[in-house]
């Protein structure tokens, strides 16, 4: 378990699985704003899937619990984790009932953090809907730079979107 002043980073458990699977499922009003897929699936089906977590050696989840009631609110992950190239995909989901907080800023920093101090890596990188501007501030705010545009390159809410490609480079001069 890691924390911070407001918050505890857990691994995900089968236990889970109901508030994963809320963020996650195609009947959450706010999948427009996601760079998630949506998909039919049930919550066994989420279950099995935090269950395989820890053998996928390519990515790490984390749940984030507020300390004060000790209730997940957001997850964050690196995935696609690449250690001979030093970089990974970051990602996050914030309960929408939860946004406002700074438990994305937090979420986000922890697992900058994380990702440099126990994984070594150098450079991180986010896909984020252009519209998303809240996120795209977000990672901005962290540090994260534009790198570029994938046009139209996902599909949601009967739609194509563009999609902005944020990096952050590790820069304290480690090789």
């Amino acid at each position: 378990m890691f924390s911070d002043n407001s918050f505890e980073y857990v691994s995900i458990h089968p236990d889970d699985a109901s508030f994963t699977y809320r963020l996650r499922s195609a009947r959450y009003d706010h999948s427009c704003e996601l760079m998630i897929s949506p998909r039919p699936t049930t919550l066994e089906r989420e279950r099995e899937w935090i269950q395989q977590m820890p053998t996928q050696v390519d990515r790490v989840y984390f749940l984030v619990k507020s300390k004060a009631d000790r209730k997940p609110v957001a997850y964050v992950f690196l995935s696609q984790i690449e250690m001979i190239h030093r970089r990974a995909y970051v990602g996050i989901i914030v309960d929408p009932d939860c946004r406002g907080r700074g438990i994305g800023r937090a979420a986000v920093r922890f697992i900058v953090d994380y990702a440099t101090q126990h994984l070594n890596l150098r450079k991180l990188y986010a896909h984020v809907l252009k519209d998303n501007q809240a996120s795209v501030q977000l990672f901005q705010s962290l540090g994260f730079v534009a790198e570029g545009t994938l046009t139209e390159y996902h599909y949601s809410c009967g739609r194509y979107q563009d999609v902005h490609i944020l990096g952050w480079i590790r820069s304290d001069g480690h090789a």
